[in-house]
């Protein structure tokens, strides 16, 4: 759901092969290189190029964020976050690093500092919709729902493409039903694609409205 990073594969081949005949750009095509094995899901692989990236080269940054990335697909969250951490103090302007805390803040359910975090992603990336749509899960899950909708009508105000925007849609309409606006989520409710969520949903509505 963060994955600015996500790069067409083509593209990442032909960049690698462009690395490998020039052999002086030896660390960055370890990035390169990483990368390609990350989204194929090869994860120690991926690993173990980024460890060949020393710190003080021109690719540390890069290799620091996908390292991340890595280590939180392969389910080792504390090290991902210290990576992180590592990112964001030495390169304090890099989003990536904020965006990725805040996930693993919020999987964690260390909820304050996932808030924060994701506050910033907001205030250097405003049209980005994915904080806003955490931040809306955050807020249900203290059943402050006025708050959530906020956070969910921002995302969709954002235009997320369309498998996101229908998540965000239920999202909204679940908190609207916890806020008592069944009217509201009705509607919305009504110009989604048929699911077993919607028809849940929509149960819900009516029986809150007295006619289930």
């Amino acid at each position: 759901m963060l994955d600015r990073g996500e790069r067409d594969s083509k593209q990442l081949e032909a960049a690698f092969a462009h690395l490998q005949k020039h052999g002086k750009y030896e660390r960055h095509l370890a990035v390169a290189d990483a990368v390609l094995f990350l989204r194929s899901g090869k994860y120690k692989e991926a690993i173990e190029r980024l460890s060949t990236v020393p710190k003080g080269s021109a690719v540390r940054e890069d290799a620091l964020r996908y390292a991340g990335e890595t280590l939180y697909h392969m389910d080792r969250k504390g090290d991902a976050e210290q990576v992180f951490r590592t990112l964001k103090a030495e390169f304090p302007d890099n989003t990536d690093a904020s965006r990725w805390l805040g996930v693993i803040f919020y999987d964690l359910g260390a909820y304050d500092p996932a808030i924060a975090e994701l506050e910033t992603v907001i205030s250097r990336e405003p049209e980005n919709f994915v904080p806003h749509q955490i931040l809306g899960v955050i807020h249900t899950e203290f059943e402050a729902f006025e708050d959530a909708i906020k956070h969910f009508r921002n995302a969709l105000e954002r235009k997320p493409p369309d498998k996101p925007r229908n998540e965000i849609q239920l999202e909204l309409a679940r908190s609207l039903i916890s806020n008592r606006q069944q009217p509201e989520a009705v509607k919305l409710l009504s110009a989604l694609p048929e699911s077993v969520e919607r028809l849940q949903l929509e149960a819900r509505c009516a029986y809150a409205q007295g006619q289930a």
